[in-house]
């Protein structure tokens, strides 16, 4: 699947069509896609962003008062997806906020921020006890608060400078090397709070920066490898936005990729979205989550079972409904295999 993902950045990038490609790397396969196989090949042009490196987000009190306290808002969400903040939390993280910035604690000198994010998010969670204190807040409605602002509060995820126009370019691949915020055990990974963040601030940056014409590119492709952990089965606010994503971005000049082992790995709302489908082979319940989704005909489906590697059908709109049998080619550049991201 990943191999197929960078054939179809290649050609995407290439400058007949000079996409602009934003990829979100959970695992660093795509970490070489720079480099070509063979010599006398060109790698891809590529942006590389690191968490905590070259890609942080705004302190909120260097936004406008709305922008900020929508950041706000949506991290405490992400910090705690399956137990969510209840209204009131959220109301009392708005006007401890608001508090903050008009009252600012006398450590921040005049200046619009403190020093250090880290000072900022101690002076927030003090307004937090502060304000729900003054307005008959539960004691439990105040912890829950301060908690996710604590959660959040990573040092790896603020004190940059997010500019979508200057990072998403025609003919270059925006490369997200999420790695380093998967927790790696010697079975299954969970996908950390801080790379949930960015990648939702991110996506919803570059929607609002292709609708007001930000970006040189007239066309972009956001590519989401393992796309269950970014937009998974069960409600969340990381699956609202991947469905308001999905519904919205073709009439921005905005394509996706969404690369999952089974439908059944992704939010069913947004699998219905799908208008075209590659599939590879594919057996036992992976295969009925396929029949589930799919509209081809019966033989379609017998044959995935014993599909050859790199063979694979296409089906939906971009075939007009015929499903279309396939070899893909290998990759000209270079693409991380996983036993080699364990050399």
């Amino acid at each position: 699947k990943s191999e197929t993902a960078t054939v179809l950045i290649e050609e995407l990038t290439k400058p007949k069509l000079n996409w602009a490609v934003v990829l979100f790397d959970l695992h660093g396969e795509y970490k070489d896609i720079n480099q070509p196989k063979r010599e006398g090949d060109q790698g891809l042009k590529v942006k590389l962003l690191t968490p905590g490196d070259n890609l942080k987000l705004e302190v909120p009190c260097l936004l406008e008062l709305d922008e900020a306290k929508e950041l706000l808002t949506n991290a405490v969400l992400i910090a705690d997806e399956r137990n969510p903040l209840p209204d009131q939390g959220i109301a009392l993280l708005r006007a401890a906020y608001d508090n903050l910035i008009q009252n600012p604690p006398v450590s921040w000198k005049g200046s619009r921020c403190p020093p250090t994010p880290d000072q900022f998010f101690k002076d927030l969670m003090d307004k937090v006890e502060y304000v729900g204190g003054r307005h008959g807040y539960y004691s439990q409605t105040i912890g829950a608060v301060k908690r996710r602002l604590d959660i959040i509060n990573d040092p790896g995820l603020w004190g940059g400078i997010l500019s979508i126009k200057d990072v998403v370019l025609p003919g270059f691949v925006t490369l997200i090397d999420l790695s380093k915020y998967v927790t790696r055990r010697l079975i299954g990974s969970k996908f950390d709070v801080p790379g949930k963040i960015l990648f939702a601030e991110f996506l919803r940056r570059l929607l609002k920066a292709k609708i007001d014409g930000e970006i040189d590119a007239k066309y972009v492709a956001v590519v989401i490898d393992e796309a269950g952990e970014f937009f998974p089965p069960e409600g969340s606010v990381l699956s609202e936005l991947g469905l308001g994503m999905i519904r919205q971005v073709r009439k921005f000049g905005i394509g996706m990729v969404i690369i999952a082992q089974s439908p059944g790995y992704v939010h069913p709302d947004i699998v219905k979205q799908i208008k075209t489908h590659i599939m590879f082979k594919t057996a036992g319940r992976d295969l009925e989550e396929l029949k589930r989704h799919v509209g081809a005909e019966p033989e379609v489906f017998e044959d995935l079972k014993t599909l050859d590697d790199m063979v694979a059908y296409i089906y939906g709109q971009a075939t007009k409904n015929t499903p279309i049998k396939v070899r893909v080619r290998e990759p000209v550049v270079r693409h991380r295999k996983f036993l080699e991201m364990f050399e």
